[in-house]
């Protein structure tokens, strides 16, 4: 099993800690969401490859991409 290296991109604007105590207070699912998420790119050349922790941003979609 092969392992993958991350890159991480720190958010411009983490959660305070008043609201992550607020969060953590009264969690729920799909009731608040993190302030990062993971990409990875993949081809068949590489491999996964790329790996990132960055800020959450919306998903880029290729609109050939339902084949």
């Amino acid at each position: 099993m092969s392992s993958t290296a991350f890159t991480r991109l720190p958010h411009p604007g983490p959660a305070t800690e008043e609201r992550v105590a607020e969060v953590l207070a009264a969690p729920g699912f799909g009731k608040y969401f993190t302030d990062h998420m993971v990409t990875v790119s993949w081809d068949a050349a590489r491999g996964w490859h790329d790996a990132t922790v960055g800020p959450y941003q919306p998903l880029s979609i290729d609109p050939s991409g339902c084949r």
